[in-house]
């Protein structure tokens, strides 16, 4: 069960290389070869790219300084501090980074795309295929607390899907990434929990909405949150505008009155009134 007083480990940073670049051109000429666009957000893109010494596919975050400003520069360099930190088969691996004046490159390992895109297509998930993709993500979650590290920008876009390595035919092995809001908590009890609101809203907890103090159990409701999105094809609060989602969020009163919950699914129903309740052991 991840909770306050869930065991700490101590962790530690692994050598990450941080090379420096005079600009992009020289990152291209002598490193990787840039073949395509995989996405674009407000700070940056994201390209595929090919390693030139041992022809390695890669994905490279491309970040411009200038544009980000100096406050998201730090959260991308806690994002990096925290990715050098865990090693686990359902969360993201950076490579390296690299570093011009005005660029910032950071290099993942590349994978098929977001499990949003995959939802998109399918409208809804079976529940084997559910309860595959939430016990992969309550794995990871759950080594992320062990060892105080809280997430807090769970969702669809935020969750890549790869190729499992020992299973070529299983193509929802899922890879938890985009770390650029997430922290490191520094004890546990009262002193340690987390005022700062943030995420987003169709997957935050109520404590989020009520500006309360938090912990690590928003990540367990916005997990609950996926996997009712993935069973119905629909998120389970819903409203016209940001102060009614709050509204119907802190009354806590998802729907169950939809596919699959009227049908013999009632154990994914259970699942869902655990969640409501930020127990995640009962998924882990």
């Amino acid at each position: 069960m991840l909770d306050a007083s869930a065991s700490m480990t101590q962790i530690t940073l692994r050598p990450l290389p941080h090379v420096k670049v005079s600009d992009t051109a020289e990152m291209q000429t002598k490193f990787y070869r840039f073949e395509g666009l995989l996405g674009r957000g407000t700070f940056g893109t994201v390209m595929k790219a090919t390693e030139l010494k041992s022809g390695t596919k890669w994905a490279i975050k491309v970040i411009n300084k200038a544009q980000s400003g100096a406050s998201r520069i730090k959260l991308f360099q806690r994002e990096i501090s925290i990715l050098r930190a865990v090693h686990h088969p359902h969360i993201i691996h950076l490579e390296r980074v690299f570093e011009s004046p005005k660029t910032l490159f950071l290099v993942f390992e590349l994978c098929l795309g977001e499990l949003r895109e995959v939802f998109l297509k399918k409208k809804v998930f079976t529940e084997d295929e559910t309860r595959k993709v939430v016990a992969s993500l309550a794995s990871a979650v759950s080594y992320l607390h062990r060892n105080d590290i809280v997430h807090r920008d769970l969702k669809l876009e935020n969750i890549l899907v790869s190729t499992n390595p020992s299973d070529p035919e299983d193509n929802l092995f899922i890879k938890v990434t985009d770390f650029g809001l997430s922290v490191v908590r520094g004890g546990v009890g009262h002193e340690s929990m987390l005022q700062e609101m943030c995420g987003t809203p169709a997957y935050m907890s109520p404590e989020l909405f009520g500006e309360r103090m938090y912990s690590q159990q928003c990540d367990v409701w916005a997990m609950g949150v996926i996997m009712y999105l993935l069973l119905t094809g629909r998120y389970p609060f819903e409203a016209h505008s940001g102060r009614s989602l709050a509204q119907v969020v802190v009354g806590c009163e998802p729907n169950f009155n939809c596919e699959p919950f009227t049908t013999p699914a009632e154990l994914a129903k259970e699942a869902e009134q655990k969640v409501a309740l930020h127990d995640v052991s009962y998924l882990v």
